[in-house]
């Protein structure tokens, strides 16, 4: 049978449930690091073994199948997917949490399992590129429409709201402008509307934000970013209610988009120091976007932690922190680009979150991006001179005098 988890007698802090949350205190070989197990089947003894298996499985609730300890299959679970599981399920305040191959691989399993054929879904803000792509691609195929509304226009996302929707779907803060959800008013109106709130929480993580406790219905992270932090590991994860994330593992299970045991050992591994990261992360961005909002060479920076951005009230009263990641425009593409080319810390790479410093001139940053015109990167607010900074965990000296010889060039 399944064994109840004994209750702790102890408060503990974030920092402690991100290095122990999930973890079995004892395991089969006495390993304190939790082990790898690299395998794709699990044998049973007998049949008889396997038929109580199956009817012993069966009759838990979801909560108790999302805990269930024995597997059968690797696409369906893992001990090592499990641990890693509990970790972000506690770290997040859910009551369960499903890995996936990709932060992309977590969208769309909630999207399509969330949604059928004639609903609608309204997306908030500027969400990540490939997601939109998702969306105004795949979802109609299904005859599912969506409309696009600005973040924290709450007259605007009302009036999207048809009949027919049934999702609402945001990122806090946004790529790459750093726009923050308002979640009280956004998890207020879902609730009177009877909508179902999916929120991707990757650039906020959840040290510094926990948005099931405004009453999101689903988090979402891009584990590839600050979770796992090392830019060595591709994987994604949703986090909610049991009943949800047992759901949608049957759905991953039928399309396929399982994390291998390695690389939800990665992420384990890289998760143990996200507190210790994200202290630096926070602090040193926040030191590099003042810097940067007081160059005379740069005309604008994208960062809530500063009192000039649009949501800084918003993220002042809900954020622990307010993330790595820093926006900022020069005059225009040459200079970017010139900028770019001179930095010395950072390596010209697309993705975020980790260790290493990374910086990338947003018009460049996809290949669909560069071949637009610049009217059509307009449109979706991507000015020429727009350059997306990831700050690493170097010394925050290093970075701002990186930064200082860089622009001095123009």
């Amino acid at each position: 049978m399944l064994e109840k988890e004994q209750p702790s007698t102890a408060p503990r802090r974030l920092l402690t449930d991100i290095v122990h949350a999930g973890e079995e205190t004892r395991n089969l070989y006495g390993s304190v690091t939790t082990p790898i197990v690299q395998t794709v089947n699990f044998y049973f003894e007998s049949t008889a073994e396997l038929e109580a298996f199956y009817r012993e499985k069966h009759g838990l609730s979801d909560l108790e199948k999302e805990r269930y300890p024995r597997f059968k299959y690797g696409r369906t679970g893992n001990p090592t997917q499990q641990t890693l599981e509990k970790k972000l399920a506690a770290l997040e305040g859910g009551e369960a949490a499903l890995m996936t191959s990709s932060g992309m691989s977590a969208v769309s399993t909630a999207l399509l399992d969330l949604l059928s054929a004639g609903d609608h879904l309204v997306v908030v803000g500027d969400p990540y590129f490939h997601i939109k792509e998702f969306v105004d691609r795949y979802l109609t195929k299904w005859n599912i429409t969506s409309t696009y509304v600005p973040i924290n226009d709450f007259t605007a996302l009302e009036q999207a709201i048809q009949p027919n929707t049934k999702v609402m779907f945001a990122e806090t803060p946004t790529n790459p402008h750093m726009r923050v959800m308002d979640m009280e008013q956004a998890v207020r109106l879902c609730r009177a509307r009877g909508l179902y709130f999916i929120i991707d929480s990757t650039f906020a993580t959840p040290y510094n934000l926990r948005p099931l406790e405004y009453g999101a219905d689903l988090v979402i992270h891009s584990a590839t970013k600050f979770i796992s932090g090392h830019n060595d590991v591709i994987a994604g994860v949703l986090i909610g209610r049991a009943s949800d994330i047992h759901r949608m593992r049957d759905s991953l299970e039928i399309m396929g988009g399982t994390i291998q045991p390695m690389m939800a050992y990665w992420v384990a591994r890289g998760l143990k120091t996200m507190g210790l990261r994200m202290e630096r992360h926070n602090a040193t961005a926040l030191q590099v976007a003042q810097y940067l909002d007081a160059h005379p060479k740069v005309s604008k920076v994208y960062y809530p932690g500063l009192p000039s951005h649009p949501d800084y009230a918003v993220a002042q009263s809900q954020m622990r922190g307010y993330g790595g990641v820093v926006t900022f425009e020069v005059d225009n593409l040459e200079q970017a680009r010139q900028v770019v080319d001179a930095m010395r810390i950072p390596r010209l790479a697309s993705s975020l979150g980790g260790v290493e410093s990374l910086i990338s001139v947003t018009a460049m940053s996809a290949m669909a991006y560069f071949f637009m015109t610049r009217e059509e990167r307009l449109e979706r607010a991507i000015p020429d001179g727009m350059i997306r900074f990831s700050i690493g965990i170097e010394d925050p000296e290093d970075i701002i005098a990186d930064l200082a010889q860089a622009l001095d060039k123009l």
